[in-house]
């Protein structure tokens, strides 16, 4: 498994990564310098962990379902309407993301893990920008009629 100590040494230089911690189930979180339209966080989470000695057991980054619970909270269904599902099928496709019941996800080898987390966190804030699709009925200039 790969340690704490390890992951952090991968990214010590890197700006794109802000902090490293362990959550108490084991995963390592990643808190990146990308950004909700909110200016919340991205995190990327790690949640399986082979060896950096193994080259050939790819390990799995994921967002948990957090950009999805965050357009959630923000009143957006992204895989609701057609236009939407094409937009955001087409945005995991580019990143080559994963998407399982809201969780977005990839698999990458250990010595990719920089690329990966790249891939993720760019593919969670091109995802949470649907927001700027939605249209806002409560901004219309005239009431509707009926």
């Amino acid at each position: 498994m790969m340690e704490l100590t390890e992951v952090k040494d991968r990214f010590k230089s890197c700006p794109l990564v802000e902090e490293i911690d362990m959550l108490p189930k084991g995963h390592v979180r990643i808190s990146t310098a990308f950004r909700y339209p909110d200016g919340s966080s991205v995190d990327v989470f790690i949640a399986d962990r082979p060896s950096l000695l193994s080259k050939i057991m790819p390990m799995t980054l994921t967002d948990f379902g957090n950009t999805f619970l965050w357009l959630d909270q923000m009143d957006i269904r992204p895989l609701r309407s057609a236009r939407r599902r094409r937009l955001t099928l087409d945005i995991l496709e580019t990143h080559g993301i994963e998407h399982s019941k809201g969780v977005l996800s990839c698999n990458v080898a250990p010595q990719e893990l920089a690329i990966g987390v790249i891939r993720l966190g760019q593919a969670c804030i091109r995802v949470a920008d649907l927001i700027f699709t939605h249209k806002n009925c409560k901004s219309r200039k005239f009431p509707r009629r009926g």
